[in-house]
């Protein structure tokens, strides 16, 4: 991980040279923005998710299970029933709408047998599932904001 404060044209023209550079070996490079910085983060697309990653895919999980219940969309677990309204926990937004989009696309059970790749095109589909049938969407977490 490479945090760079930029204060100069140099310091930019530094790290572009550096992002270049990594990119030129094959690397991916994630960069995030902040007040105080920019911080890049290298990874191969064939590794394992990232430290990062698992903090934002658990960040995302509490993040769905607030907005969808302050929306009122409620876990249906009785359909015959509708007034048995089960809040969305982190646990069961990871569970019910994660897990089974994550198996149907790519056949791992666990988050933590993701590729880095592998946590954009499940994200893609989570989100696509639930605009679709709920109406609801949000952002995948970063280092400096939800």
């Amino acid at each position: 991980m490479r945090t760079d404060f930029i204060k100069t044209r140099e310091d930019i023209t530094e790290l572009a040279k550096w992002l270049n550079s990594q990119i030129e070996q094959g690397k991916q490079v994630q960069v995030a923005a902040s007040d105080k910085g920019l911080e890049a983060e290298e990874y191969d697309l064939e590794s394992p998710r990232t430290q990062q990653q698992n903090k934002a895919i658990h960040k995302l999980f509490t993040i769905d299970a607030k907005g969808l219940n302050d929306a009122g969309q409620f876990m249906n677990v009785f359909p015959f029933k509708e007034s048995a309204e089960i809040m969305w926990t982190k646990e069961n937004v990871k569970e019910n709408l994660w897990r089974p989009i994550q198996m149907a696309v790519l056949n791992h059970d666990k988050t933590s047998n993701l590729e880095t790749h592998e946590v954009d095109l499940v994200f893609k589909h989570y989100q696509a599932a639930l605009a679709r049938s709920v109406g609801y969407q949000s952002n995948f977490p970063s280092r400096f904001g939800p």
